[in-house]
């Protein structure tokens, strides 16, 4: 019988019979979720989400990243803002309850740093922007009743 090396801990749990813990302590992490040891940042919230925008050009110098970075984070609800000049990219957390993407993009093109215009860059601020709407209403929803606890007529 051939041993094989599993690097999915339910498959090591379910599959081969060995503890997980074992397989967590070899690897560490497992398909990018933060595990033992990794500094991979996971949502504090519910509604906090994370973006990454294309800019038409990116910051020619450090301190045009600098003040892109202060742009966005001046804005209320967003948590974090950090540019990378290399990439022509911005990576913004935010809370949708608070803002939304397409305010990102504006004020991106108020401080003349606009989002990239490519067909791709269209169609995800479409979507991010529909998203963050759906969770702004979902965040604003009533909870449903349980099963076994019907709502009470008024």
């Amino acid at each position: 019988m051939q041993k094989h090396i599993c690097k999915m801990e339910s498959h090591v749990a379910n599959h081969c019979g060995a503890p997980a813990r074992a397989s967590r302590a070899r690897y560490g992490t497992l398909r990018g979720y933060d595990m033992i040891g990794t500094n991979k940042a996971m949502p504090r919230s519910a509604w906090e989400v994370k973006r990454k925008i294309h800019l038409a050009a990116a910051p020619a110098n450090p301190a045009d990243a600098t003040t892109v970075e202060r742009t966005l984070n001046d804005i209320d609800g967003v948590l974090e803002a950090s540019a990378n000049p290399a990439k022509g990219t911005i990576l913004v957390r935010y809370l949708v309850t608070k803002t939304d993407y397409q305010t990102l993009e504006h004020k991106l093109e108020a401080a003349e740093f606009p989002p990239s215009e490519s067909r791709w860059a269209r169609f995800k601020s479409g979507w991010c922007q529909s998203l963050d709407l759906t969770g702004r209403e979902n965040a604003g929803a009533r909870p449903s009743a349980c099963c076994n606890k019907p709502p009470t007529r008024a």
